[in-house]
């Protein structure tokens, strides 16, 4: 057991492995077999890594990268520099579920001042450790090929049984694994403007698919029925085709190529933006809060006009036949109920000084569209 120990020690003290550690393990990476794999002991040294979040991220990519985690669980294995060939994912398979987890591990009580909203929803996680570990393993049916929902279903019950967990831990563990996309096709198959989907649809399950989304980067998902907030969010492919269905999103920061291919939609930004935003968006708003005044220099000004927020247009130019002003105020207090969060609080104690302060990001392909669709009924009328 002593090769998962040194990652459990590392895990709980925060240690940097030496040479002569590293060279060590990849030497005994044989000794890893199944007999190991069915004890206990390296069944709770696993599990206990999935328990204490803080450095589980760090922990997994350093066993992935000597070897350790594929040996231990061949089925993640195979993800092993496995290239998704589609539009949503960047990174191989592996590295996509271990940012994923990174991702789920920043949503943790204490990780970021501006996340209360998340740490609230995460504290109230039963049970952490399966959570991690259906995020570690969501997408394990992917190294049998195509339908990895459907494939990876037999091989999560068979890793869980093979560790030795209780029926209740390892159907939960199942439940994540097999339903992980259920909250994207939800957003991308129903109307999602329709309470009764809603109610239908968002149960306490759904929840813990929320908060387990397996994408790189944190989208915006369905964000007007549990609103996230937190820094490093940025609209992925998953986020663009639900902006399409005209979802609204706000949140409090997003890295590199935020609303990148946007093509509809309302996005409220609270906070920083990465570099590139905007780029290729044709449809929709952004409503960016530019609070060190740079937001300009960080926008892809190819295809969107930036204006002030209240700036005098046209009716026919609204948004959803709305004032910018009501529609970002609306969003702000739907988030601050959802979420609690501090930052959307401090906006709207203080609106009228804020307010200022709201980039618009306006498609100049949508401004035509807009125009043109006001003319026809101009002259049908």
């Amino acid at each position: 057991m002593r090769l998962l120990n040194v990652f459990w020690h590392r895990h709980q003290l925060g240690f940097e492995l030496g040479i002569d550690v590293e060279r060590a393990v990849e030497d005994s990476l044989d000794l890893i077999d199944d007999q190991f794999r069915a004890a206990p002991e390296a069944r709770d040294l696993f599990l206990g890594i999935c328990r204490n979040w803080g450095r589980a991220a760090q922990t997994f990519r350093e066993m992935h990268e000597l070897g350790v985690l594929g040996r231990y669980l061949p089925e993640w294995g195979a993800l092993t520099c496995l290239v998704q060939y589609d539009v949503y994912h960047r990174f191989t398979a592996d590295q996509h579920s271990l940012l994923a987890v990174q991702n789920l591990e920043a949503l943790a009580p204490g990780q970021s001042a501006d996340s209360e909203g998340n740490a609230q929803v995460v504290s109230e996680v039963e049970r952490p450790g399966l959570l991690m570990m259906g995020m570690l393993l969501h997408d394990i049916g992917k190294g049998k090929g195509h339908g990895h929902v459907a494939k990876g279903i037999p091989l999560i019950e068979a890793l869980t049984a093979r560790l030795g967990m209780s029926a209740d831990d390892a159907d939960k563990v199942v439940f994540l694994v097999a339903h992980h996309l259920t909250m994207s096709h939800i957003a991308q198959r129903r109307d999602i403007d329709d309470p009764k989907t809603v109610e239908r649809e968002l149960t306490t399950h759904c929840m813990m698919i929320f908060v387990a989304l397996d994408e790189e980067r944190r989208s915006a998902l369905v964000r007007q029925w549990v609103p996230v907030s937190d820094e490093d969010v940025a609209l992925d492919a998953h986020a663009r085709q639900l902006i399409e269905l005209r979802a609204r999103a706000v949140v409090e920061g997003v890295g590199d190529h935020g609303c990148e291919y946007m093509t509809g939609g309302t996005v409220v930004v609270l906070g920083a933006t990465g570099r590139n935003f905007a780029a290729g968006m044709s449809g929709g708003i952004a409503y960016v809060l530019d609070l060190d005044g740079e937001f300009a220099k960080r926008c892809n000004p190819a295809m969107v006009d930036l204006e002030m927020l209240g700036a005098e247009l046209p009716q026919h130019l609204w948004h959803h036949g709305q004032a910018d002003d009501t529609i970002v105020k609306q969003l702000v207090e739907n988030h601050v109920r959802h979420t609690g969060s501090k930052r959307g609080a401090e906006v709207l104690a203080k609106w009228n000084d804020y307010r200022a302060r709201f980039v618009k990001v306006f498609p100049k392909e949508y401004r035509r569209a807009l125009g043109e669709l006001a003319a026809t009924k101009k002259k049908a009328a």
